[in-house]
């Protein structure tokens, strides 16, 4: 069967293993532009988590007659690279030229390289180096950095502790601490360098335990809130305040909640926030009339402003999935019924499920809704699996391993199917090719079990 274009390039930009099983068997041509988007673009759902799709979109060139091109095209789109102006884009095109380069590219190795005496100091190019040339890339990057400035110097040792994840990821922990052993005991650099990346990791991690356990009472917040200004620099994290405030001043806090006036926008976002992680205590009623406000605004203003009446919907909306109530449940299938965050909305019916519901969720996972509200469609059934796994999800879970654009959430998607002994074997096929390498060896290792 042909895949229309539209299809394709649904699976190619979601990073399915069935556009590489497809293009085993047909002749790429037709898709070329498709594939040349995805060459110099990252189409992965979130960047930040899910890095990039490189090493898929290397396999996908080398099933074409075109590797020439794409591989050309890819090289002068990251000789051109701007850092402050797509980073992700630029993360990926880094991807694809350190794997030509591992592949014996001179040009691609050239450019990385050149890449770096142009942008010191970006950890873009940091990555590539450790992910090219390992310990050695690592030695370059501290003789280069370590005697400028100080500033830079510091950049560095912040960025430490994932370039070293990087190092043990590549070559395995036990030859990298060897590695950094041995290099210590013979450059001062780099023996300062590990000192310091250990020293930055302590501070950071006592600083969070620091903040964790600085439960102040809610009268000592109370104060706070009502001398400062703009409520900048809290003394507390507000979510992890409120997880761990005691019975009796969560619900002060509570109260004072329900005491503001809707006008005070700002305030009543700073209160939602401490029920993010605990339980709000009273009647939910105003909590409700601000989730319902959620539409599709953007929580930033054009000038780059906190919406904060967008903010306050999402939080309340957030807060209500903690709180069992039939009010709430009326609220999930009014927001369901409007397509308005309805993948969101799902999250509320978590402790207010009746039997019956999956049902509804499988219409709305068959839904043309957006990225996004799609995305949080699929946590929310996640959680939902977690806590109720039921045979009636396995159709759910089809329609997102099908349509998502995560590919973390496809993993997860298919592990639930494989709880459930409802992952077939073309799933799991298509999973060895998948743009997500987690899940490309879970699935071998699936086959490798079961055969």
């Amino acid at each position: 069967m042909t895949l229309s274009l539209s299809d394709f390039q649904r699976l190619l930009h979601n990073g399915m293993g069935r556009a590489i099983l497809y293009l085993q068997q047909h002749d790429s041509d037709p898709y070329r532009d498709v594939i040349l988007y995805t060459c110099l673009h990252n189409t992965a759902y979130d960047p930040q988590v899910e890095g990039t799709h490189a090493q898929y979109i290397f396999d996908v060139i080398q099933l074409t007659s075109d590797f020439e091109f794409y591989r050309d095209e890819i090289l002068s789109a990251l000789s051109q690279v701007d850092q402050q102006e797509n980073w992700p884009d630029d993360y990926h095109l880094l991807d694809l030229a350190v794997i030509f380069a591992m592949s014996g590219d001179e040009r691609a190795r050239q450019i990385i390289y050149n890449l770096l005496l142009i942008h010191p100091t970006s950890d873009l190019y940091f990555d590539a180096l450790i992910k090219l040339d390992g310990i050695n890339g690592l030695i370059t990057l501290i003789d280069k950095i370590w005697s400028s400035s100080q500033s830079e110097r510091d950049d560095l040792v912040a960025y430490g502790s994932g370039l070293l994840d990087l190092l043990e990821k590549r070559d395995g922990a036990d030859q990298t601490q060897y590695n950094l052993k041995e290099l210590s005991n013979n450059n001062s650099f780099v023996k300062e360098f590990v000192d310091s990346v250990t020293l930055f990791q302590s501070d950071r991690s006592n600083h969070f335990q620091r903040k964790k356990r600085s439960q102040i009472s809610y009268h000592e917040l109370k104060i706070w809130m009502s001398t400062s200004a703009n409520f900048s620099n809290p003394p507390v994290e507000w979510s992890l305040w409120g997880k761990y405030a005691s019975d009796e001043d969560i619900a002060l806090a509570a109260d004072d909640l329900m005491l503001l006036q809707d006008e005070d926008v700002h305030k009543i976002t700073l209160f939602l926030k401490m029920f993010q992680n605990r339980m709000f205590p009273l009647v939910p009623t105003r909590l409700i009339e601000w989730a319902r406000q959620i539409d599709g605004r953007s929580i930033w203003l054009e000038d780059g402003i906190i919406n904060y009446e967008v903010r306050r919907a999402l939080f309340a909306l957030n807060a209500l999935e903690l709180v069992m109530d039939w009010s709430v449940r009326d609220l999930a299938l009014y927001l369901i019924e409007t397509q308005n965050n309805a993948g969101r909305a799902v999250g509320l019916l978590g402790l207010n499920f009746v039997e019956g519901d999956w049902q509804i969720i499988e219409g709305l996972s068959q839904s043309n809704i957006n990225h996004d509200d799609y995305h949080a469609l699929g946590l929310n059934v996640l959680d939902l699996c977690e806590a109720r796994l039921s045979i009636y999800a396995v159709s759910t879970l089809n329609n997102l391993y099908e349509f998502s654009n995560c590919s973390r959430c496809r993993h997860r998607f298919v592990e639930q199917l494989a709880a459930l002994n409802t992952l077939p074997d073309w799933i799991i096929e298509e999973c060895k090719f998948d743009c997500n390498l987690d899940l490309r060896q879970w699935a071998h290792s699936i086959s490798a079990t079961t055969n």
